[in-house]
């Protein structure tokens, strides 16, 4: 089927990460396109429900949870380590510290509201397990 489609910004795959970045380029002005393969929206954002981990969020804060950047950095080391330039200390805290950002980002444009401290890590033996943190979508 042919089809002739206009846009600012194509985002290919319609996961967490590629709807984040349709939701960005849209706030920016921009007119994003997501093309997606499968015959179902989520990529493998959907099997983890939708499920974000982010430590040290702003949802936790208002829950009453104390974490910290530096609890987050611990447990990704414990769990994935120092591999390289892409999953070093720095690019670790700034995954975190982004978090802070993209969660601020969300609650404004896509109306994620809830912490869920029932969402468990896999690996249970790691330190900060018990605070890390997930953002749901509202329902």
């Amino acid at each position: 089927m042919a089809r002739d489609e206009r846009a600012d910004v194509l985002v290919v795959g319609s996961g967490g990460g590629g709807l984040v970045a349709a939701l960005r380029a849209a706030a920016a002005g921009l007119n994003p396109l997501v093309i997606e393969k499968s015959d179902v929206v989520g990529g493998t954002t959907a099997l983890s429900h939708g499920a974000l981990w982010l430590p040290h969020n702003p949802l936790m804060e208002e829950a009453g949870l104390q974490d910290s950047v530096e609890d987050g950095v611990r447990y990704l080391q414990a769990v994935v380590g120092d591999q390289g330039p892409a999953t070093s200390v720095r690019r670790q805290t700034a995954y975190i510290e982004g978090g802070r950002r993209l969660i601020a980002f969300l609650r404004e444009r896509a109306s994620c509201s809830a912490w869920s401290p029932t969402t468990p890590t896999t690996t249970r033996t790691c330190p900060a397990r018990a605070r890390t943190g997930a953002c749901w979508p509202r329902r």
